[in-house]
């Protein structure tokens, strides 16, 4: 098979740039026969050798939206170039605070880099104040809460699809 092939980049947009996405498991369908899988490299790049026909190509990664490009048609000598855009499937995190006294920040963290925060979250004398973070990479993380004088990390907090509890007391 000469010059007859389905290549192309996975990227993902982070603050408004296209990144690539390596390790995303891409399938060649021919109607439902599995005709290759391959995985996109450190550059999220992908080419796979194919006779001429009718294809999709199906995107999987963990924590991302699965994607899949239908009806591709590879000619006699064609090379077919089939990038993808993935989404990250999030989730969000909130609960209450109590016995904490104004202002109050909360950050999520993955090692030192701050992936969402909310900040200055007000608290009641008699209750607590409700946060919420939306918009949180599926994984794991620390949870630091802080206000003056003080501060709480929790370890390993898991965020999954939909909404994950944190209560935090100070």
């Amino acid at each position: 098979m000469q010059g007859l092939a389905i290549e192309g980049r996975v990227s993902e947009t982070v603050l408004g740039v296209s990144l690539p996405v390596s390790g995303v498991i891409v399938t060649i369908l021919s109607g439902d026969t599995e005709i290759s899988t391959l995985e996109t490299s450190l550059l999220g790049t992908y080419s796979v050798d194919v006779n001429p026909g009718i294809y999709s190509v199906k995107f999987e990664k963990a924590g991302y939206a699965s994607d899949q490009t239908n009806d591709v048609t590879v000619g006699s000598g064609e090379t077919k170039t089939v990038n993808k855009m993935l989404s990250r499937l999030t989730g969000s995190l909130s609960g209450t605070i109590s016995k904490g006294s104004n202002p109050i920040t909360i950050k999520v963290m993955d090692g030192e880099n701050e992936v969402a925060s909310v900040k200055q979250v007000t608290t009641f004398s008699l209750g607590g104040g409700v946060y919420s973070i939306s918009n949180i990479p599926l994984g794991t993380y620390s949870v630091v809460a802080t206000k003056t004088g003080a501060t709480k990390t929790f370890e390993n907090v898991v965020i999954n699809e939909g909404t994950n509890l944190l209560n935090i007391g100070f």
